[in-house]
């Protein structure tokens, strides 16, 4: 069905403002959403594969409790305090909404944004592997290209540019864009990350991006 993701993303936003529903209260709002519902109850069925969707693509509970038979989500923070699955699901809808509006392609103007590509690939396989991530860069207003080999920290996009947050040694953290990068690869040496690292919280300290002239 075209509109999978955005039923999903209608579901999480209700359950988040309402807290608990029960199946006849669901399925009313579910009505009243026409655009999505064509004025039909979802129906228990429909729902729990919904639900089961949640769950399987982005960790998300929606349980019943014991009388009543309401039904609530039971992990909010995964919605609430994290920054990469509202991006994803919003992403997801946003496509969805934007292949049913195939007569609008011409009045509608997005800025590109750069999927990264190959290179976003493999750093996220070596953010995965554990392993340290090498690369060639020209920084911004230069020719000259160094090589480095680095522990990749984080990725963050960035008006519209992806960078990652490279680690060198304990203390010395720099970020570089990922479309200054030339040649990439994963090596065999392992990072060595405190597994506590937060990269939300240590951008968190800074305004924008922090760099040290290396984007």
């Amino acid at each position: 069905a075209i509109n999978v993701y955005r039923s999903l993303k209608w579901i999480i936003e209700i359950f988040m403002e309402k807290k608990s529903l029960t199946m006849k209260d669901f399925d009313e709002l579910w009505v009243e959403e026409e655009e999505l519902s064509g004025g039909l109850e979802m129906g228990r069925k429909t729902f729990y594969n919904y639900r089961q969707a949640l769950k399987d693509k982005f960790g998300i509970d929606i349980c019943m409790k014991g009388e009543g038979y309401a039904y609530y989500m039971k992990n909010p923070e995964i919605i609430r305090d994290n920054s990469l699955m509202n991006f994803m699901l919003n992403t997801l809808a946003m496509d969805e909404k934007l292949i049913g509006c195939k007569s609008l392609m011409n009045r509608i103007v997005l800025e590109s944004i750069p999927s990264g590509g190959e290179k976003l690939e493999r750093v996220t396989d070596a953010m995965l592997k554990g392993n340290k991530f090498g690369f060639e860069y020209i920084r911004y207003g230069s020719s000259e290209q160094k090589e480095h080999v680095a522990d990749v920290y984080g990725l963050v996009l960035y008006n519209q540019r992806w960078y990652i947050l490279a680690g060198f040694g304990k203390d010395k953290k720099y970020t570089f864009a990922l479309d200054r990068m030339q040649r990439t690869w994963i090596t065999s040496e392992k990072s060595l990350i405190d597994p506590a690292f937060d990269a939300v919280a240590y951008f968190d300290e800074f305004y924008g991006i922090y760099n040290s002239g290396n984007s």
